[in-house]
């Protein structure tokens, strides 16, 4: 095996720990964007459908609140990969190192974020907050978790 086939074993075995989380079949790859017509999703859209629909409350008391955040899947972000991209050599034209190195980002700054507000458990691209922190806002407000996770989440995402 050469050193360019181990390279992209590597980056193909990591990925595809991601896609083990749930696939989405439909989705233009980053950068690779069509018009739609085709019944294909973009995912610039994606991003703030699933970071909207991603956040809620799971349960509130008195003195905490249990938020749970659904960080968009790797191939919501990235793009729907077929078979022949995860066989070597792959599409050429696929940052594989990029994206997985992003999507890892996104996940370090996702608990970053949380953090900010109490304490986070992950499972896969589940995120639980516990917090006391009971005036905080979850959505629709310049200054909700909603909106500090597009924010930052879309920093990672100019990469």
């Amino acid at each position: 095996m050469t050193e360019s086939e181990k390279e992209f074993l590597n980056f193909i075995n990591e990925i595809s720990n991601y896609l083990s989380w749930g696939r989405v079949e439909n989705v233009y790859i980053l950068g690779c964007e069509g018009d739609g017509n085709d019944g294909m999703l973009d995912p610039h859209d994606l991003f703030y459908k699933k970071i909207e629909e991603g956040l809620s409350i799971i349960e509130e008391t008195e003195k905490s609140k249990k938020i749970k955040f659904v960080l968009p899947l790797y191939e919501e972000f990235f793009g729907s990969l077929t078979e022949n991209v995860l066989q070597y050599p792959g599409n050429e034209e696929y940052p594989y190192e990029m994206y997985l190195e992003g999507y890892k980002r996104l996940i370090k700054e996702t608990i970053d974020t949380l953090k900010l507000h109490g304490t986070v458990k992950q499972d896969k691209n589940i995120f639980i907050l516990t917090t006391s922190d009971t005036d905080l806002i979850l959505k629709n407000n310049a200054f909700s978790l909603e909106s500090e996770l597009t924010r930052n989440l879309h920093y990672v995402l100019c990469f």
